[in-house]
């Protein structure tokens, strides 16, 4: 089976968001050099909708975001609606795309966040449905010695109900081995966020990071993409937050060095 190469829409919202017309910017993503899409709804579309947009695009839904049915609280409270979502796009997993602000001061919090997570997932693993984490590097905080934020969602999620998808950005960011952490996740991950950063030139010793297309920024890919290969992840997204020159440019760059130079 092949590997699915797709994109992050967060990358495009403002386009998407300014456009008369979404099945332009999709097609638009096709023509980069794109699978499929980690889409949103925009437009006043219904998740049925949204999927007719992407069949003429060419392009496969690969989750359903949980902005759109109001995150683990929205869950909680209705799970129709990602349900019915979910299965109207033909997907599987549903995105949880951060930690709670008010969980992340303390590791009873990520410990809570987790379990709120695990009953959620509950609620819509019935209909074959599994949530799955995205990672920023706030996670990456130690509570303990060699005790993060990440390490106790880890611990606590129950891996039949909530997976992870990890971002390479946030996690290098963070000082952490994004290689360790994908083969640590074996068997959990069902995509992985391919994001590279570069550093910015200012006076001050702690200059900006920077957003940067894969390939063109300062994280090692090779073992990464060794570990990757080993776990059997089929699908990388790509995401980059802030575009430095023309996005479809950044998009396109992307691609061609995950196929080209990397073998997915």
């Amino acid at each position: 089976m092949s590997n699915i190469i797709g994109l992050q829409m967060y990358t495009l919202r403002r386009e998407l968001a300014a456009a008369a017309n979404p099945l332009d910017i999709y097609k638009k993503i096709k023509a980069a050099g794109y699978d499929g899409v980690q889409a949103k709804l925009s437009h006043h579309m219904k998740p049925k909708d949204l999927k007719k947009v992407l069949d003429d695009a060419g392009l496969k839904p690969l989750s359903f975001s949980g902005n759109d049915f109001g995150q683990l609280l929205g869950i909680l409270k209705d799970p129709k609606p990602a349900i019915e979502g979910a299965l109207a796009l033909g997907v599987k997993v549903l995105d949880i795309g951060s930690v709670y602000s008010e969980n992340r001061k303390t590791a009873e919090g990520y410990a809570l966040f987790a379990n709120t997570m695990n009953l959620a997932g509950k609620l819509v693993a019935q209909d074959g449905l599994k949530l799955s984490y995205h990672n920023h590097s706030f996670e990456l905080h130690n509570f303990e010695v060699h005790r993060t934020g990440m390490d106790i969602l880890v611990e606590e999620c129950d891996p039949a109900l909530v997976d992870f998808c990890l971002d390479c950005h946030w996690l290098a960011g963070g000082g952490a081995n994004p290689a360790a952490w994908i083969t640590r996740l074996s068997g959990r991950m069902s995509m992985i966020h391919f994001k590279d950063f570069d550093i910015g030139f200012d006076e001050t010793s702690q200059p900006p990071r920077l957003f940067k297309a894969v390939g063109e920024g300062n994280i090692d890919w090779a073992p990464i993409t060794a570990a990757c290969k080993a776990a059997n992840i089929g699908v990388y997204v790509v995401e980059q937050d802030e575009c430095e020159r023309d996005p479809y440019d950044c998009i396109a760059s992307s691609a061609r060095y995950m196929r080209n130079t990397l073998g997915l």
